[in-house]
């Protein structure tokens, strides 16, 4: 049997989770990514410069809250801080938005009472 050459790959990348709040609380995910940014601002100086680094970018997740609680329309605000940090370190925002969640309904067993 032949043995083939390995291919490279043309594209590679990594993943960290820089907050750990639940997907129904965008604004305390934000405060974390300030914090991180602004403590690996260096190093994040230095990944941007890296050769071979094309994008960098944050990806908050996040539910949505349409058709729930009554809402009919959800908007989001990004602060001026985080905007202004992730572009001086050349990194992307996108904002990923996830469909409600929402717990399974379950019946209630009639239970037989006992005279």
């Amino acid at each position: 049997m032949r043995r083939r050459k390995p291919s490279l790959h043309q594209d590679s990348g990594f993943s960290e989770w820089v907050s750990r709040d639940r997907w129904d609380d965008l604004g305390a995910a934000i405060k974390d990514v300030l914090k991180f940014l602004q403590t690996h601002k260096k190093e994040l100086e230095k990944l941007k410069r890296a050769r071979g680094v094309e994008h960098i970018m944050l990806d908050f997740a996040y539910n949505s809250r349409l058709g729930t609680k009554g809402f009919a329309v959800q908007g989001e605000y990004l602060p001026v801080e985080l905007l202004q940090l992730a572009g001086q370190l050349n990194i992307g925002i996108g904002l990923s938005l996830y469909p409600p969640f929402q717990r399974p309904k379950t019946r209630k067993k009639k239970v037989a009472k006992s005279r």
